[in-house]
């Protein structure tokens, strides 16, 4: 497939390229800073520019079969309009050039979720708390998807970490993994790679162990 990954230089995007040119897809990588990104691929084509920057979506989205969008920043910078606004320029890049599939990442919490485990209940609680900034951005984003006609997912994995890609994890559909409180980069890139062959449309599935 042809894929643009958007958010592709850092984080959970920087591995959705590594392992979509593993599986033999032709990947354009975007980024705002390409110099991370892997080299010495024929399937591999750099786009520079912003996800924020309209121009900059509507220039890269044409062509491609499914996006990737795989942004992230740093929560402790406070208040962000990173994902709500890149999210709208998105769908509406993908709207004017007829590309129909989006597969999104998201946070756990967006969805104000709990659980009756309580260790998971404390992540729960605590993210919310921590970066109640970004998942109110997270929470546009998605009323963005939800508005638009795409076949989109966006998924919601746990505290991010730099562990082992398992192919190995749980996926909720609705709320959390009882008792889950992480997920490795590596496995979220995963999964987000499976959509493609396993698409679950207009969901927002949860991640971990």
């Amino acid at each position: 497939m042809n894929l643009l990954i958007i958010g592709a230089s850092r984080g959970v995007g920087r591995l959705v390229v590594q392992q979509a040119l593993d599986e033999g897809h032709h990947v354009t990588a975007f980024a705002r800073d390409p110099s991370s990104l892997p080299s010495g691929y024929e399937r591999l084509t750099v786009f520079r520019g912003d996800a924020t920057n309209m121009d900059d979506v509507l220039a890269a989205v044409p062509g491609h079969d499914i996006v990737v969008s795989a942004l992230g920043s740093d929560n402790r910078r406070g208040p962000t309009r990173l994902y709500s606004t890149a999210t709208a320029n998105i769908v509406w890049a993908m709207t004017e050039a007829g590309v129909r599939r989006l597969i999104a990442l998201s946070n756990y919490g967006v969805l104000s979720e709990g659980s009756r485990h309580p260790l998971t209940a404390l992540f729960a609680w605590a993210v919310r708390l921590a970066i109640r900034d970004t998942l109110a951005d997270h929470r546009l984003a998605v009323e963005h998807l939800k508005r638009s006609s795409l076949d989109w997912i966006a998924i919601r994995p746990m505290a991010l970490t730099n562990g082992a890609h398992t192919g190995i994890y749980r996926v909720a559909p609705n709320g959390l993994p009882s008792g889950g409180t992480r997920i490795s980069r590596a496995d979220v890139a995963d999964f987000m790679l499976k959509q493609l062959a396993t698409p679950l449309s207009g969901q927002l599935p949860a991640l971990a162990y």
